[in-house]
């Protein structure tokens, strides 16, 4: 992903934790916003972000992220403070968000914060004394973060993009060589959809042997029909909606190229983040460099796969997948 810019909405407030006796300073906490996420319903974005955070040493407690636009009440013009809203997850399917320090490295320093759907909301929160830590000077986190907007959806619709589906869109791809000169009318060279995965995607052995064994689809470059690899920035995960910018500007008038650009919603992630100055007393955060349940000993992992469907007779269904890995490197003494 590209690293872009982040705009500030910020504000800096008194806070207390529930042992402020602990620590010498008060907790300090620090809101902002990611720059916009402009979306048409079906379309994602999966983009990488600079955060501004309180210039360091600062040691971070807590952090918290949502996704919320503003205010449909909220107006800058009328000299008020603009407001947002939390968006709910059926809108705004928040696939995951991660936060990082651009310095850090595995084993090392520096701050590391992330949620998936499923722990949308949750404070990331450590006790006294410990702490991730920020280095001198430095003043901006990276985060990756990945949304897709099922707003106007049906629910039916909403649940099969929140699987990230390969859709027919993902069968052309425009890095590929085709010396059959196979254009489509748009221009775009055409291949299969093994190939344009293919193409996203480094490596296909990278699940632990239980996962092989299996043969789970999202092991295998010859089964696999949805997942991260068809869920990239600026693709659409259902081809009902796919809405171009050249969709807009050929609209036939002004009245439909509005209720084209209207659908647009605009999301950006808020983030909390609690902190107090460097002290003596506080012991930093270190980064383990695994885990992944789709790994082992030898692999690092998939980062995905497939959940086996229920039997229609197995009113006990559970899913249970186990793995053994390393923590690589020892952390730092001091």
């Amino acid at each position: 992903g590209r690293v872009a810019s982040s705009s500030s909405s910020s504000s800096s407030s008194l806070s207390y934790d529930d042992s402020p006796e602990t620590t010498t300073s008060l907790p300090l906490t620090y809101t902002a916003l990611t720059k916009p996420l402009p979306l048409y319903p079906g379309e994602i974005t999966n983009t990488f972000h600079h955060l501004s955070i309180p210039r360091g040493p600062i040691a971070i407690s807590e952090f918290v992220a949502e996704i919320v636009e503003q205010d449909v009440n909220s107006n800058s013009d009328d000299g008020e403070e603009i407001t947002y809203t939390p968006v709910p997850l059926s809108e705004a399917y928040l696939h995951h968000h991660v936060v990082f320090s651009a310095h850090q490295k595995s084993g090392g320093s520096g701050a590391m914060f992330g949620a998936g759907t499923e722990s949308r909301g949750t404070k990331q929160s450590f006790p006294y004394p410990y702490r991730y830590t920020t280095i001198e000077g430095e003043d901006t986190l990276i985060a990756n973060v990945h949304v897709i907007n099922t707003r106007t959806m049906s629910e039916e619709d909403a649940h099969s993009c929140s699987e990230c589906p390969c859709t027919a869109k993902q069968d052309y791809v425009v890095d590929v060589v085709d010396t059959n000169n196979n254009e489509d009318e748009d221009g775009k060279v055409g291949t299969t959809l093994l190939d344009s995965v293919i193409g996203k995607k480094e490596s296909w052995d990278e699940c632990n042997v239980v996962l092989v064994k299996e043969e789970n689809p999202s092991c295998s470059f010859d089964t696999y029909t949805g997942g991260l690899r068809c869920c990239e920035h600026g693709e659409y995960c259902l081809d009902d909606y796919l809405v171009s910018k050249k969709d807009i500007i050929n609209a036939t008038d002004n009245t439909t190229q509005q209720q084209q650009q209207q659908q647009q919603s605009v999301f950006y992630l808020r983030y909390t983040l609690t902190y107090t100055p460097m002290e003596e007393e506080i012991k930093s955060l270190y980064q383990a460099s695994c885990c992944d349940a789709s790994g082992d000993e030898s692999r690092q992992g998939n980062i995905e796969y497939d959940i086996p469907k229920c039997k229609e007779d197995d009113e006990e269904c559970v899913h249970v997948l186990e793995t053994i890995q390393l923590l690589h490197g020892p952390a730092p003494t001091k």
